[in-house]
């Protein structure tokens, strides 16, 4: 067991610095001389804030709500211990930037200051796989709320800047092949089920008057739905994640994904976007 270190810091001091402040132990004994973490860590444990922490009162602002949810109807998951909630999030190394700009926004209740990397390239299962940037929070309680939300919830609470995260993290921009000059996008939603997507395709028409497809075969070995966006629906969900608060984070870090125009063909003609396009370029 570890021995008390000789000047005792107290209760109502480390309750400032570790609950109020949110500095690690680490931090905590870089402000006093002669400790170690191993010291401050006797004395959290002493006074019982190390589950305290867990429990802390945090209020999560707007923006972190809408990455939390995009997150977990995206790439993120939840981690529940001690009555309290984790997000975890992790992004492949080409992806830095926007698993940083996340990170950004977020990094008040994290355990760490900066991004971890996840070497995995030495790794022998079979899959080659892909070298990953990561970051998780703290544990709290503000985050049990979307830990014990369906699906079916996390749908309900979606706007635009929670849509951008769950596009650019699920979402995949399809090229143009052919005669057809055009992108657009497809949704993976692999995970749900058949009524989940139904739900999501109801939710998307409702929120962004977004009209969808789905692709979806019964006869698939392994069935993965995916849900579809024509080239004129690519395009106006292109302009609703790219113009939203969070819209910045596409714009820098994920622009390769977004659609900026619409190519004028016999397939686009009927288009309305492109009738209003062509009459504001008129006018």
């Amino acid at each position: 067991m570890l021995k008390s270190p000789r000047m005792k810091i107290e209760e109502d001091v480390l309750k400032h610095l570790y609950l109020e402040l949110g500095l690690t132990a680490k931090e905590i004994a870089e402000k006093y001389n002669g400790y170690a973490a191993h010291n401050i860590k006797y004395y959290l444990r002493q006074y019982g804030l190390v589950n305290n922490k867990y429990k802390i009162n945090h209020v999560l602002s707007e923006i972190q709500k809408d990455l939390i949810i995009g997150s977990a109807l995206g790439d993120g998951g939840f981690d529940y211990r001690n009555d309290s909630t984790s997000l975890n999030v992790s992004h492949a190394e080409n992806q830095k930037s926007y698993c940083q700009m996340k990170f950004e926004l977020i990094k008040d209740i994290c355990n760490h200051r900066e991004l971890r990397f996840k070497d995995r390239s030495n790794e022998k299962d079979g899959h080659k796989r892909q070298s990953q940037f990561t970051f998780n929070t703290k544990y709290i309680v503000a985050m049990n709320e979307f830990y014990k939300m369906s699906r079916y919830d996390l749908m309900d609470n979606l706007n635009s800047n929670s849509m951008m995260i769950w596009l650019l993290d699920d979402g995949h921009k399809y090229e143009p092949r052919g005669k057809n000059k055009n992108s657009s996008y497809e949704l993976s939603v692999g995970r749900f089920t058949l009524a989940e997507v139904a739900y999501a395709q109801k939710i998307i028409n409702d929120k962004f008057n977004l009209n969808t497809g789905l692709k979806y075969n019964e006869k698939w070995k392994n069935p993965q739905y995916t849900i579809t966006f024509d080239v004129e629906q690519s395009y106006l969900l292109s302009q609703i994640i790219s113009n939203c608060e969070m819209g910045y984070i596409a714009k820098e870090s994920m622009s390769y994904k977004l659609i900026d125009t619409i190519h004028i063909n016999r397939i686009t003609q009927n288009y309305k976007v492109v009738q209003e396009m062509m009459s504001r370029s008129i006018s």
